[in-house]
């Protein structure tokens, strides 16, 4: 018993195939077989259809069934960057990733420092050098005068991105709701976390799949929003923070507005750490 494989149109236009927008070829072929199983056909297909096509990678091949002892094949060739996949997990294996991006900001009303001053004129009133707000920015005048609205200043986000594989006994219906419920509260973590200082990692997801077959094995995947710890943190006044951990939250108290040099301004008289955010240990509750 054999089985033949035949590209469906041969010469020029079979070699160069059907091409798409996106480095993508396709190319058709008749099988012919007596009697032979699909199996045995996607053996022979495998083994009679190239596995390259100029620099495509062949990455699928489909069958379709079309009577007595014939079958069609369509091998489908893809940009060896569109057809490599990173290799499956084992079971306990992590893989780590970072992803930043933008679209985050917060209103700032002071820089670091005050670089240079230039006023129109040589008008004084406009002058803040020299004095405690000279580090204000987003100054602009209003029907009442002059008030300091700050400046869209860019965080960004930090996310890092966590896949492992848990078998079957690994995985309870506690172990899920748990985790799903840390997801929901965003918990942070309380205590040092591969290399993640306390404080520093929140969960934002977690997702888990059953990888298929009876292994029972499930892919699981989360994401945490990374915040640095900070010390130091001087907010004016002669107020400083000592210590603020990456995920809590500053809260800064100002004083009644005063004018300097016709700008209304307000001093900061007390700053305040909090923390809203359960804390939890992720080495415990992941298992990683």
């Amino acid at each position: 018993m054999t089985i033949s494989v035949e590209e469906k149109l041969p010469g020029i236009q079979s070699r160069d195939g059907t091409s798409d927008d996106n480095d993508g070829v396709e190319w058709e072929y008749h099988i012919h077989t007596e009697g032979e199983d699909e199996a045995s056909v996607r053996a022979a297909a495998k083994a009679g259809i190239p596995e390259t096509y100029q620099d495509l990678i062949r990455s699928n091949i489909l069958l379709v069934e079309r009577g007595p002892n014939l079958w069609s094949a369509t091998a489908e060739y893809e940009a060896p960057s569109r057809f490599t996949t990173l290799p499956k997990l084992s079971v306990d294996q992590v893989r780590w990733g970072i992803r930043t991006g933008g679209g985050e900001s917060v209103k700032r009303t002071y820089s670091d420092a005050l670089i240079s001053e230039t006023t129109a004129g040589g008008a004084a009133v406009f002058s803040l050098a020299g004095q405690p707000e000279e580090r204000l920015m987003g100054i602009s005048s209003t029907k009442d005068g002059w008030e300091v609205e700050g400046v869209d200043w860019d965080t960004g986000a930090i996310e890092i991105f966590v896949e492992t594989v848990k078998s079957g006994a690994q995985i309870s219906a506690g172990y899920l709701v748990t985790l799903a419920t840390y997801a929901k509260l965003r918990v942070v973590n309380s205590a040092i976390w591969n290399g993640f200082a306390i404080g520093t990692l929140k969960l934002v997801t977690f997702n888990d799949r059953h990888r298929g077959g009876t292994s029972g094995d499930r892919d699981i995947d989360m994401s945490f929003s990374f915040e640095p710890n900070l010390t130091n943190i001087n907010v004016g006044n002669g107020l400083v923070v000592p210590e603020k951990q990456g995920h809590d939250r500053l809260d800064v108290q100002f004083q009644s507005r005063r004018s300097t040099n016709g700008l209304p301004t307000s001093v900061p008289v007390r700053v305040a750490v909090h923390r809203d955010r359960p804390r939890v240990d992720f080495a415990t509750a992941l298992g990683i």
